[in-house]
């Protein structure tokens, strides 16, 4: 059977330096090549895991939501991409489900009127996710071009306890989340490009909020040295 022998630290860097020379004598694409080969992708952290003890039933509230008015189906479409993010990665194990809480909403008269923490408690939650929607754009002005941009601030309520779980108790505007979408395609020909591009800005958001909560990979392969990631 044949044996290979492993190349001591000094030697692979002195092969791999001959190989990057290599490439920068023939272009570009071998050196990204290179730079892909050797560069694992980036493993980031969430800013907070949710205890397991905590992760049973979650609610998500969106708070001053008619920045969504003007754009018909986006708090809908909202809501069903943070279920599918927090489902999909394994965040928590269920969230309520939007009809349950509309039919909470409509049983109570003073329901707005309540905490987070107690709209939870109506709907059996265990933790709440409240999302006070500050900005939600597709343009600044009607004639302008499509510029997509969303801003939040979020709290993470612990049900059982009455108490935020995160941020802390001195944020009390909560935690910002922002995005900033640019157009695709042809959209000056497409008649529902609005609708496309209002579900492209919430897609975005909700994946941003999402990886509030888990560990994800960042790939910054081919991206070399100066370049934005």
């Amino acid at each position: 059977m044949t044996r290979y022998k492993l190349l001591e630290p000094s030697a692979l860097l002195v092969r791999l330096a001959l190989l990057i020379s290599i490439s920068a004598a023939c272009g570009c694409t071998i050196i990204g090549w290179v730079w892909n080969t050797v560069t694992p992708p980036e493993k980031i952290k969430p800013r907070y895991k949710i205890p397991k003890s905590k992760s049973g039933q979650l609610l998500i509230l969106l708070e001053e939501s008619e920045h969504l008015v003007a754009h018909p189906g986006a708090k809908t479409h909202l809501y069903r991409q943070l279920k599918e993010e927090f489902i999909k990665n394994k965040i928590v194990e269920s969230v309520v489900d939007r009809n349950r809480f509309v039919i909470a909403q409509l049983a109570n008269p003073a329901f707005h009127s309540l905490t987070a923490v107690e709209k939870g408690k109506s709907v059996d939650a265990d933790i709440v996710l409240s999302l006070e929607i500050k900005r939600f754009t597709l343009k600044e002005k009607l004639q302008e071009q499509w510029d997509g941009k969303c801003e939040l601030r979020i709290k993470l309520f612990d049900v059982a306890e009455d108490k935020i779980l995160w941020p802390d108790e001195l944020s009390i505007e909560g935690e910002p989340v922002t995005c900033i979408v640019k157009p695709e395609g042809n959209r000056s020909v497409d008649p529902d490009y609005h609708k496309k591009f209002t579900r492209k800005v919430i897609n975005e958001i909700a994946d941003k909020v999402a990886k509030l909560f888990y560990e994800y990979e960042k790939d910054t392969r081919g991206k070399l040295s100066g370049e934005e990631s």
